[in-house]
């Protein structure tokens, strides 16, 4: 059998016979920039028994991928600027810092959408994840002040699979789903 073409970005690959499920929010259902097409319509998608194929070529697909993580970064840079409560720099270069205290303000939040979550974002795993990140900026840009934006990057990269998020959470989840387990 032929190998399945790419999967369009913000779906997953669905089980034969069904329709993509998006797992990227409300960028996979937005318009595509590139083709002008609806992400995830039905008509972008062919199955068969062993086959999928998604209509856009691999550079629209790279090309819709860096769309969508550039909205991204600036979503999350704006998220970063409205919780760090602190400013080092001159008038000349400004950058924003997260205070240890604004981390914990920037998580508590999880607690209303991702109970489970939340309790895995507990004081010890992002003091230590915290304090990760901030061994790493003082050794590069001697800040000890609070993260600066790129360390904040860092520290979500790193807690993730604290929160059973990315690839490895995925596959435990699905394991577990599959063998009835909750």
């Amino acid at each position: 059998a032929p190998a399945p073409a790419p999967v369009a970005p913000g779906t997953e690959a669905p089980a034969s016979g069904s329709r993509p499920v998006s797992i990227a929010g409300s960028a996979a259902s937005s318009r595509s920039p590139v083709s002008g097409r609806q992400a995830g319509a039905s008509d972008d998608w062919v199955f068969g028994p062993e086959r999928r194929r998604c209509q856009a070529t691999p550079s629209e697909v790279l090309l819709e991928s860096a769309v969508t993580m550039r909205e991204q970064e600036q979503e999350l840079r704006s998220r970063f600027n409205r919780a760090a409560s602190r400013v080092i720099g001159d008038e000349g270069a400004v950058e924003r810092i997260m205070a240890r205290d604004d981390l914990d303000k920037f998580f508590a939040d999880l607690r209303l959408v991702e109970p489970r979550r939340h309790l895995r974002a507990n004081r010890q795993v992002l003091d230590r994840r915290y304090e990760e990140a901030m061994k790493i900026q003082m050794e590069s840009a001697k800040i000890g002040q609070g993260l600066m934006y790129w360390s904040f990057k860092a520290l979500l990269n790193n807690i993730m699979p604290d929160l059973r998020l990315g690839w490895v959470g995925l596959v435990e989840r699905t394991i577990a789903v599959s063998s009835g387990t909750p």
